[in-house]
């Protein structure tokens, strides 16, 4: 069975999430986007986004966890269990 840590994930909408991004300063790739790695992020076509545990954004070159990050603030629904 999975660590429940494992499961902590994030769900909201893309602007607050590439907001925080700006905020910490994540790295972007050449041409302006945010690099994510580990697991991707889910979008849907309304705008909504889920962040599993296990999706990573770099500072620095340094891998952070972006569903730790966005739990973090007051968007979105925070700590919910993505399967």
């Amino acid at each position: 069975m999975a660590n429940a840590i494992e499961l902590i994930g994030w769900f909201g909408k893309a602007p607050e999430l590439l907001y925080a991004l700006a905020v910490v300063g994540a790295d972007r790739d050449g041409e302006g986007n945010f690099i994510i790695t580990g697991e991707p992020v889910f979008q849907g076509m309304d705008g909504d986004v889920v962040v599993s545990s296990g999706c990573c954004y770099l500072v620095k070159g340094q891998r952070c966890l972006l569903a730790a990050l966005m739990n973090s603030t007051s968007y979105g629904i925070r700590n919910i269990a993505v399967i």
